[in-house]
């Protein structure tokens, strides 16, 4: 069994029938969030990704695999957090398809159901760049034929953000990395690692435990062995040119 689950992302589209999907989705159910909200994300098992309550811009994260600063455009649903979707969709044939496979779907969903058109464009931009610190990595490898998760959620009563993966690769630890800039993988690192961390974000507004250790991600990071290094680069940004409210199915 194969799962992800990324914190604050969905897939999207208003109305609540199945409609037939070309390149790889046999149906997709997708309709407006009415809320209560239950479990924000995005999550692939098996032949079926479903999200619910996420925005155009967590979709577009998922669907691009891009971080939310490598997103640009004046497109005023990109810019929209508030409207929200939730969607039920099915691969073809009942097949597995892989996390990369369950992307590109999605972005022809997006297109299909939103209109949305995009490019990329690269700038030169302010980034922190993930390195190996002196020591080494301190990553555990993961055994063969480990089953691969990814899970991400509040820890401590909603004081600290907590990241566990297993059978995981650089690229998608970075993506459990929320920071003020893009992130760059200098590490050199090619295998697959069980990595699991715990940081208090900036924006953490619950402080009921006090005995609580709150810890930067930037510690957190040091303590795999790895350091955020400020850097600049030249990056592909996502620039969604146009993208509107998809109608009913």
């Amino acid at each position: 069994m194969r799962r992800l689950s990324v914190a604050g992302l969905l897939v999207v589209v208003s109305g609540g029938c199945a409609a037939a999907q070309p390149h790889g989705f046999a149906v997709a159910s997708v309709k407006p969030h009415e809320g209560p909200l239950r479990q924000l994300g995005v999550y692939t098992e098996g032949s079926t990704l479903r999200s619910e309550g996420a925005n155009l811009r967590m979709l577009v994260m998922f669907a691009w695999n891009v971080s939310n600063y490598r997103i640009v455009g004046a497109a005023p649903l990109i810019n929209d957090g508030n409207t929200r979707w939730d969607v039920m969709a099915k691969a073809e044939d009942e097949t597995k398809p892989s996390v990369n496979e369950f992307r590109a779907m999605l972005r022809s969903l997006l297109e299909q159901r939103f209109g949305l058109k995009s490019h990329a464009e690269s700038r030169e931009t302010d980034v922190y760049a993930l390195v190996v610190a002196k020591g080494g990595p301190r990553l555990k490898a993961s055994p063969e034929g480990e089953d691969r998760l990814w899970r991400m959620g509040p820890r401590n009563g909603g004081r600290n953000q907590w990241f566990t993966g297993t059978h995981i690769d650089v690229s998608e630890l970075l993506s459990a990395i929320q920071v003020d800039r893009p992130l760059v993988d200098r590490t050199g690192l090619t295998g697959k690692y069980d990595v699991e961390f715990f940081y208090t974000p900036d924006t953490r507004a619950i402080r009921e435990s006090p005995d609580v250790e709150d810890v930067s991600i930037f510690t957190a990071i040091e303590r795999l062995g790895l350091k955020l290094e400020p850097q600049k680069a030249m990056l592909d940004f996502l620039v969604v040119d146009a993208a509107a409210t998809p109608s009913a199915n």
